[in-house]
Protein backbone atom coordinates (compact mmCIF):
# COMPACT_ATOMS: atom_id res chain seq x y z
CA UNK A 1 0.00 0.00 0.00
CA UNK A 2 1.28 3.43 -0.95
CA UNK A 3 0.80 6.04 1.72
CA UNK A 4 -0.38 9.46 0.55
CA UNK A 5 2.11 12.10 1.68
CA UNK A 6 0.77 14.59 4.15
CA UNK A 7 0.76 18.22 2.97
CA UNK A 8 3.59 20.27 4.37
CA UNK A 9 2.78 23.40 6.41
CA UNK A 10 4.12 25.57 3.57
CA UNK A 11 1.67 23.99 1.08
CA UNK A 12 -1.72 23.49 2.73
CA UNK A 13 -4.16 21.14 1.05
CA UNK A 14 -6.96 22.96 -0.82
CA UNK A 15 -10.35 22.71 0.73
CA UNK A 16 -13.38 21.32 -1.08
CA UNK A 17 -14.87 24.80 -1.60
CA UNK A 18 -11.65 26.11 -3.10
CA UNK A 19 -11.56 23.26 -5.58
CA UNK A 20 -15.10 23.96 -6.73
CA UNK A 21 -14.35 27.67 -7.14
CA UNK A 22 -11.24 26.93 -9.18
CA UNK A 23 -13.10 24.52 -11.48
CA UNK A 24 -15.95 26.96 -12.05
CA UNK A 25 -13.57 29.79 -12.90
CA UNK A 26 -11.66 27.60 -15.33
CA UNK A 27 -14.95 26.54 -16.93
CA UNK A 28 -15.91 30.19 -17.50
CA UNK A 29 -12.48 30.97 -18.90
CA UNK A 30 -12.62 27.97 -21.22
CA UNK A 31 -16.01 28.88 -22.73
CA UNK A 32 -15.61 32.66 -22.75
CA UNK A 33 -14.43 32.80 -26.36
CA UNK A 34 -17.23 30.52 -27.52
CA UNK A 35 -19.79 32.58 -25.64
CA UNK A 36 -18.57 35.84 -27.17
CA UNK A 37 -18.60 34.32 -30.67
CA UNK A 38 -22.11 32.94 -30.30
CA UNK A 39 -23.29 36.23 -28.79
CA UNK A 40 -21.91 38.27 -31.67
CA UNK A 41 -23.46 35.87 -34.18
CA UNK A 42 -26.80 36.42 -32.45
CA UNK A 43 -26.30 40.20 -32.72
CA UNK A 44 -25.51 39.78 -36.44
CA UNK A 45 -28.77 37.89 -36.96
CA UNK A 46 -30.72 40.57 -35.08
CA UNK A 47 -29.06 43.37 -37.07
CA UNK A 48 -29.70 41.66 -40.41
CA UNK A 49 -33.33 41.05 -39.47
CA UNK A 50 -33.89 44.72 -38.59
CA UNK A 51 -32.17 45.89 -41.78
CA UNK A 52 -34.23 43.48 -43.90
CA UNK A 53 -37.48 44.65 -42.29
CA UNK A 54 -36.60 48.34 -42.79
CA UNK A 55 -35.64 47.94 -46.46
CA UNK A 56 -38.69 45.78 -47.14
CA UNK A 57 -40.83 48.78 -46.15
CA UNK A 58 -39.36 50.53 -49.19
CA UNK A 59 -39.67 47.55 -51.55
CA UNK A 60 -35.99 46.57 -51.33
CA UNK A 61 -34.73 43.05 -50.72
CA UNK A 62 -31.54 43.27 -48.67
CA UNK A 63 -30.25 39.90 -49.91
CA UNK A 64 -30.08 41.23 -53.48
CA UNK A 65 -27.65 44.03 -52.60
CA UNK A 66 -25.83 43.00 -49.40
CA UNK A 67 -22.29 41.66 -49.23
CA UNK A 68 -20.55 39.52 -46.64
CA UNK A 69 -19.00 42.53 -44.90
CA UNK A 70 -22.44 44.11 -44.47
CA UNK A 71 -23.58 41.15 -42.40
CA UNK A 72 -20.56 41.39 -40.10
CA UNK A 73 -21.21 45.11 -39.47
CA UNK A 74 -24.97 44.77 -39.08
CA UNK A 75 -24.96 45.10 -35.25
CA UNK A 76 -22.96 48.35 -35.45
CA UNK A 77 -25.17 50.23 -37.91
CA UNK A 78 -27.82 51.11 -35.31
CA UNK A 79 -26.74 50.37 -31.71
CA UNK A 80 -30.17 51.49 -30.46
CA UNK A 81 -31.62 48.40 -32.13
CA UNK A 82 -29.38 46.12 -30.08
CA UNK A 83 -30.14 48.01 -26.86
CA UNK A 84 -33.89 47.96 -27.49
CA UNK A 85 -33.72 44.23 -28.16
CA UNK A 86 -31.43 43.01 -25.39
CA UNK A 87 -32.52 45.18 -22.45
CA UNK A 88 -36.13 43.86 -22.38
CA UNK A 89 -34.80 40.30 -22.66
CA UNK A 90 -32.71 40.92 -19.53
CA UNK A 91 -35.72 42.41 -17.73
CA UNK A 92 -37.86 39.39 -18.61
CA UNK A 93 -35.07 37.07 -17.44
CA UNK A 94 -34.85 38.83 -14.07
CA UNK A 95 -38.64 38.70 -13.70
CA UNK A 96 -38.87 34.98 -14.47
CA UNK A 97 -35.92 34.14 -12.22
CA UNK A 98 -37.37 36.20 -9.38
CA UNK A 99 -40.80 34.61 -9.71
CA UNK A 100 -39.20 31.16 -9.82
CA UNK A 101 -37.23 31.76 -6.62
CA UNK A 102 -40.27 33.25 -4.89
CA UNK A 103 -42.34 30.21 -5.86
CA UNK A 104 -39.68 27.80 -4.60
CA UNK A 105 -39.43 29.65 -1.29
CA UNK A 106 -43.22 29.70 -0.84
CA UNK A 107 -43.42 26.01 -1.71
CA UNK A 108 -40.69 25.13 0.81
CA UNK A 109 -42.36 27.19 3.56
CA UNK A 110 -45.73 25.49 3.02
CA UNK A 111 -44.08 22.06 2.93
CA UNK A 112 -42.25 22.78 6.21
CA UNK A 113 -45.53 23.86 7.81
CA UNK A 114 -47.28 20.69 6.61
CA UNK A 115 -49.65 22.61 4.32
CA UNK A 116 -50.68 21.42 0.85
CA UNK A 117 -49.17 23.02 -2.20
CA UNK A 118 -51.13 25.77 -3.90
CA UNK A 119 -52.15 25.30 -7.52
CA UNK A 120 -50.21 28.38 -8.65
CA UNK A 121 -46.97 27.00 -7.25
CA UNK A 122 -46.85 24.56 -10.15
CA UNK A 123 -44.65 21.52 -10.63
CA UNK A 124 -40.92 22.41 -10.34
CA UNK A 125 -39.77 19.40 -12.35
CA UNK A 126 -42.09 20.22 -15.22
CA UNK A 127 -40.97 23.84 -15.21
CA UNK A 128 -37.29 22.86 -15.35
CA UNK A 129 -38.06 20.49 -18.23
CA UNK A 130 -39.66 23.21 -20.35
CA UNK A 131 -37.48 26.12 -19.21
CA UNK A 132 -35.14 26.13 -22.23
CA UNK A 133 -37.89 25.89 -24.91
CA UNK A 134 -39.82 28.60 -23.05
CA UNK A 135 -36.81 30.90 -23.04
CA UNK A 136 -36.08 30.31 -26.74
CA UNK A 137 -39.70 30.99 -27.70
CA UNK A 138 -39.78 34.16 -25.55
CA UNK A 139 -36.58 35.55 -27.09
CA UNK A 140 -37.64 34.78 -30.67
CA UNK A 141 -41.08 36.34 -30.19
CA UNK A 142 -39.59 39.47 -28.65
CA UNK A 143 -36.99 39.87 -31.43
CA UNK A 144 -39.75 39.46 -34.03
CA UNK A 145 -42.15 41.89 -32.33
CA UNK A 146 -39.51 44.55 -31.60
CA UNK A 147 -38.10 44.35 -35.13
CA UNK A 148 -41.46 44.73 -36.84
CA UNK A 149 -42.59 47.58 -34.58
CA UNK A 150 -39.33 49.55 -34.46
CA UNK A 151 -38.55 49.38 -38.16
CA UNK A 152 -42.13 50.28 -39.10
CA UNK A 153 -41.76 53.38 -36.95
CA UNK A 154 -38.35 54.19 -38.49
CA UNK A 155 -39.68 53.74 -42.04
CA UNK A 156 -42.63 56.04 -41.36
CA UNK A 157 -40.28 58.72 -40.05
CA UNK A 158 -38.13 58.54 -43.19
CA UNK A 159 -41.17 58.73 -45.47
CA UNK A 160 -42.34 61.84 -43.62
CA UNK A 161 -38.95 63.51 -44.04
CA UNK A 162 -37.59 62.99 -40.52
CA UNK A 163 -34.05 61.67 -40.56
CA UNK A 164 -30.88 62.04 -42.64
CA UNK A 165 -31.57 64.33 -45.60
CA UNK A 166 -28.91 64.16 -48.29
CA UNK A 167 -27.87 65.60 -51.64
CA UNK A 168 -26.12 63.01 -53.80
CA UNK A 169 -24.02 64.02 -56.82
CA UNK A 170 -23.43 61.28 -59.38
CA UNK A 171 -20.61 60.80 -61.87
CA UNK A 172 -23.08 61.23 -64.77
CA UNK A 173 -23.81 64.77 -63.65
CA UNK A 174 -27.22 63.90 -62.23
CA UNK A 175 -28.02 65.14 -58.74
CA UNK A 176 -30.35 63.41 -56.32
CA UNK A 177 -31.68 66.32 -54.33
CA UNK A 178 -35.08 67.41 -53.13
CA UNK A 179 -36.61 70.53 -51.71
CA UNK A 180 -36.97 71.62 -48.08
CA UNK A 181 -40.53 70.34 -48.15
CA UNK A 182 -39.81 67.20 -50.20
CA UNK A 183 -36.26 66.08 -49.38
CA UNK A 184 -34.29 63.02 -50.47
CA UNK A 185 -33.82 60.71 -47.49
CA UNK A 186 -30.96 58.30 -46.86
CA UNK A 187 -32.44 54.91 -45.95
CA UNK A 188 -29.12 53.13 -45.58
CA UNK A 189 -26.21 51.72 -47.49
CA UNK A 190 -24.28 48.55 -48.16
CA UNK A 191 -20.81 47.87 -49.42
CA UNK A 192 -21.85 48.51 -53.02
CA UNK A 193 -25.12 50.42 -52.98
CA UNK A 194 -26.79 53.51 -51.56
CA UNK A 195 -30.50 53.39 -50.72
CA UNK A 196 -32.42 56.64 -51.10
CA UNK A 197 -36.07 57.65 -50.88
CA UNK A 198 -37.58 60.52 -52.82
CA UNK A 199 -40.35 61.95 -50.68
CA UNK A 200 -41.56 64.11 -53.56
CA UNK A 201 -42.18 61.12 -55.84
CA UNK A 202 -42.70 58.60 -53.03
CA UNK A 203 -40.18 56.28 -54.67
CA UNK A 204 -37.09 54.38 -53.58
CA UNK A 205 -33.82 54.77 -55.49
CA UNK A 206 -30.83 52.39 -55.44
CA UNK A 207 -27.55 53.99 -56.52
CA UNK A 208 -24.28 52.06 -56.98
CA UNK A 209 -21.57 53.46 -54.75
CA UNK A 210 -19.10 53.57 -57.65
CA UNK A 211 -21.33 56.15 -59.39
CA UNK A 212 -21.41 58.49 -56.40
CA UNK A 213 -19.12 61.50 -56.52
CA UNK A 214 -20.20 63.29 -53.36
CA UNK A 215 -22.82 63.03 -50.63
CA UNK A 216 -23.75 66.29 -48.92
CA UNK A 217 -25.94 66.16 -45.79
CA UNK A 218 -28.74 68.70 -45.94
CA UNK A 219 -28.80 69.05 -42.17
CA UNK A 220 -26.60 71.65 -40.52
CA UNK A 221 -23.63 70.40 -38.55
CA UNK A 222 -24.12 70.27 -34.82
CA UNK A 223 -22.15 72.59 -32.56
CA UNK A 224 -21.57 76.32 -32.48
CA UNK A 225 -22.90 78.21 -35.46
CA UNK A 226 -20.26 80.93 -35.30
CA UNK A 227 -16.62 80.28 -34.62
CA UNK A 228 -14.19 83.05 -33.93
CA UNK A 229 -11.49 83.04 -36.64
CA UNK A 230 -7.90 82.69 -35.53
CA UNK A 231 -5.80 85.42 -37.04
CA UNK A 232 -2.19 84.63 -37.90
CA UNK A 233 0.34 86.18 -35.55
CA UNK A 234 1.91 89.46 -36.68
Amino acid sequence: MIDRPEPTPSEPAPSEGEGRTLSVSWSWAEHLGTGLTVGYLALIVIGIFHTAVLLSRFGINVLDFAEAGDFLLAPLRDPLVIVATLVPIGVVYLYLRGSERWTERARAERAAAGLPRRWWHGDPERFRRYRLPLWIATILLWVLASGLHYEAWAADRLKLGHGPRVRVELSSGQVEAGTPGRPVMLIGSSGGYLFLFRTGEWRSVIVPVENVVRIVPEEEASGRRRLEPRLPPK
